[in-house]
């Protein structure tokens, strides 16, 4: 019996050291768990976040020119010629450019007695949105606001707006030809006027 006590109590003994080396063993990992979490927030911390890339458009800046006949509204004047020199900015990622714009338009009047010849300047601020495709002829649309100055008997001047369209060829990559339509319209000063220009656009 007193053997049987003793296995019994070295028994009890082993299976409580197994239990408590097991307890032990689940401290340990969890405060190894710990520990890592704990060093990876410490790492997050000290830690340099990546600074934010800023992302600008790519813009390609151009220069164009263009002429052609003037047809001022009404019957007072005759077909003259208008001239428009721009510079602006073209985004390669999108189909849009922005420019400002100077014209100046001149008419005779068909009648000196009547009213006399008119020169017309214009100002403007132009938005076009080119219909790209893969052929090297591109289709576009365009609006502007301004200011018109006209020289007529006496000067004034006065709100200004204008929108057409256009096709634009492109020879090279920095050159492009284009024949535009735009109706400029004027409020208080100087006359409507439809206008066909043939120009050229040329990007640094």
């Amino acid at each position: 019996m007193r053997y049987k006590a003793i296995i019994l109590l070295l028994t009890a003994c082993l299976a409580g050291t197994i239990q408590a080396a097991q307890t032990a063993g689940d401290i340990i990992k969890l405060r190894q768990q710990k520990a890592k979490s704990a060093g990876d927030i410490i790492r997050l911390r000290n830690g340099k976040e990546p600074e934010p890339t800023v992302l600008y458009p790519e813009i390609n800046t151009y220069f164009s020119v263009g002429a052609g006949p003037a047809i001022a509204g009404g019957s007072s004047f005759n077909t003259g010629y208008g001239l428009t020199f721009a510079l602006g900015v073209a985004f390669q990622e999108l189909p849009t450019r922005i420019e400002f714009e100077y014209g100046m338009l001149q008419n005779d009047a068909k009648e000196k007695s009547a009213s006399g010849d008119i020169t017309q300047h214009t100002f403007m601020g132009n938005l076009y949105y080119d219909l790209a495709n893969d052929a090297a002829l591109t289709p576009y649309l365009f609006g502007g606001l301004g200011l018109a100055y006209a020289e007529e008997k006496t000067s004034d001047t006065g709100f200004a707006y204008q929108g057409g369209t256009g096709l634009e060829y492109l020879l090279n990559d920095k050159i492009a030809l284009n024949l535009k339509y735009r109706y400029l319209g004027t409020q208080s000063a100087g006359v409507n006027s439809h206008n066909i220009t043939l120009g050229v656009r040329y990007s640094f």
